[in-house]
């Protein structure tokens, strides 16, 4: 008996383990989103805010913590982080425009100027040095610290990995030129490369070099890969038009089924959950969407709280809590909107499962280990 008891707890921790692992997320036609106006906090929070005319959102950590950058009146762009713990870090006092959408787990930011740097929150600024002769834009970073993008040597992009002060130049697909996007953690570089006669997608790792990902019909452009080796990006198809795609296991879909002739895929998380944007059917007007694999595609303003208030119009990224960063116009009256930053959070948040479940799973490893000392 008590061996069954034993086994049995055995079973349960491994459940909840798997539970742990991959959290139950709210559902995409069940759940409802939260909205969040994050250019409030922020323009509450810089010493100038007339100098902004837009903020916007582009990246968000599994922590909560989001990246991005702000259009000013002197068409200087500067970038910033921010939580809601230790606040607004901008960038504004660096020489000259910079801006980023490339933030991992460690709250490290790859900012694009000039010259590029990563910054840490512990350690500052260190300059991306020895690229090309031109300038250079970076595009990703993972939790290791690599940063990818493209710098140019002789007016031509060239694709690259930098991490610990070394560079690689990762080669084309038989075309002169190419651009990285973004790294997972497994060293795992999307973006895209000129062919023979086009350009497309690229999967690349350090043992089988760069990977012609193909097309929907005409060219395309790989924007994000998770842990999982799922890419998003977008795709030409037959003579117009432009949908996003997800690519796994050799294969490239199209994961756009909302019409219209133009849609981008910008982030996957590990969960395989999708976001990006589409123009709506005879160009009345851009959305954005949440795509998964049960789901499909979901026009994320048929999910937020409070739609008759907001229009949201892009989505630049997805965390592993289903969190979205994303720009939409609130309406303010008289016919009037304004664009703004904003966070979307799905309710029941998936975060707050995990922690509940966490802290059941927490006293029954207690339990087993107190057993496992009293058999011995």
């Amino acid at each position: 008996m008590e061996r069954c008891r034993f086994i049995g707890l055995l079973m349960v921790m491994a459940v909840l383990t798997s539970m742990l692992r991959n959290p139950t997320p709210a559902s995409a036609v069940e759940g409802r989103y939260t909205v969040t106006d994050l250019s409030a906090i922020w323009e509450s929070s810089f010493a100038e805010p007339e100098r902004v005319t837009r903020w916007l959102a582009t990246a968000i950590n599994d922590h909560g913590q989001i990246a991005g950058y702000a259009e000013t009146t002197y068409n200087e762009p500067f970038a910033f982080v921010w939580d809601a713990v230790n606040g607004l870090r901008d960038f504004s006092d660096l020489e000259g425009g910079n801006w980023t959408d490339a933030m991992n787990n460690l709250g490290q930011v790859a900012l694009d100027a000039l010259p590029p740097y990563v910054w840490d929150p512990n350690t500052g600024l260190q300059e991306i040095a020895g690229l090309g002769s031109g300038p250079t834009w970076v595009r990703g970073i993972n939790d290791l610290g690599a940063v990818v993008g493209a710098y140019t040597d002789s007016d031509l992009w060239q694709a690259f990995v930098w991490q610990g002060g070394t560079k690689r130049n990762l080669g084309t697909l038989g075309g002169d030129e190419a651009d990285a996007c973004a790294i997972n953690d497994l060293g795992q570089i999307v973006g895209w490369s000129e062919t023979a006669d086009s350009s497309h997608a690229f999967l690349w790792d350090a043992e089988n070099g760069m990977r012609d990902l193909g097309s929907l019909g005409r060219g395309s452009i790989a924007t994000d890969i998770n842990n999982a080796g799922q890419v998003v990006g977008y795709s030409g198809t037959g003579a117009h038009g432009q949908r996003a795609f997800l690519w796994e296991a050799g294969a490239m879909t199209c994961i756009d089924t909302l019409g219209g002739e133009t849609s981008t895929a910008t982030s996957i998380n590990d969960r395989g959950e999708a976001v990006g944007s589409w123009l709506l059917p005879e160009y009345a007007g851009q959305s954005a969407f949440l795509w998964t694999k049960t789901d499909g595609a979901t026009d994320l303003n048929q999910l937020i709280e409070n739609g008759d208030e907001w229009s949201v119009v892009g989505a630049g990224g997805i965390n592993e809590n289903g969190w979205i960063v994303a720009t939409a116009r609130k309406d303010v009256g008289a016919g009037h909107s304004e664009t703004r930053a904003v966070l979307l959070r799905p309710v029941p948040e998936p975060v707050i499962f995990v922690f509940l479940v966490g802290g059941v799973g927490m006293l029954l490893a207690i339990r087993v280990f107190s057993y496992v000392l009293k058999v011995r």
